[in-house]
């Protein structure tokens, strides 16, 4: 028969335990309010706005703000997608001339202020005429050589304003797209002009 003294020298060591069952239990509380904050910090993040700095891209978003623009300077039309502004011949070059007026270059300077900015963008220049022959005294022996030599100044003057020329091409086309209407009428003082096509940059 056991003693009773043996007995409570086998008995388990109560205060050794419940000071490691305390650490236990404070590290489960530390756990439990750990993943209780992720919960709401969580849930806060996903109530916060998805703000987005607005980028710029080319398509007919862009186009139509810019419509409104340039149609305070000059005609605008759109075609295929793509914005055209107009410069009819009375307001940037005298008759039979590819010398830009002074207003002509007002309006290209104030277009190559926006187009600056707006890096999105090419531009093609395409010089017109209407169909009456060029006068063989004259300084142009056709209709085409006068285009090209329009567009070809419109090109420079853009230049001139701060336009990459990287970002430009120029053509002349004569006659060959003279403005109408739907009855096919050649309208002559409409069909002398230098048109300005934005597209989209190749990406």
């Amino acid at each position: 028969m056991r003693s009773l003294d043996n007995h409570w020298d086998s008995a388990p060591d109560a205060g050794h335990d419940s000071w490691v069952l305390s650490l236990s239990d404070l590290m489960t509380l530390m756990l439990i309010f750990f993943l209780i904050w992720m919960t709401i910090r969580m849930t806060a993040l996903k109530t916060i706005p998805d703000i987005k700095t607005p980028v710029k891209t080319a398509g007919l978003e862009p186009v139509r703000d810019l419509e409104s623009i340039f149609m305070e300077m000059a005609p605008v039309e759109k075609r295929k997608g793509n914005l055209i502004i107009v410069l009819q011949e009375d307001l940037t070059f005298p008759s039979g001339s590819a010398t830009l007026t002074q207003q002509g270059r007002s309006i290209i300077s104030r277009v190559a202020g926006i187009l600056k900015h707006e890096t999105g963008y090419e531009l093609e220049i395409l010089g017109h005429t209407d169909t009456v022959p060029i006068k063989t005294h004259g300084r142009w022996h056709s209709n085409l050589e006068l285009s090209m030599a329009r567009a070809a100044a419109v090109f420079t003057a853009l230049a001139e304003s701060g336009i990459s020329p990287a970002r430009m091409k120029a053509q002349g086309l004569g006659a060959l797209y003279p403005v109408t209407d739907e009855d096919n009428t050649v309208f002559g003082d409409e069909s002398r002009r230098v048109e300005l096509v934005l597209k989209p940059a190749a990406r």
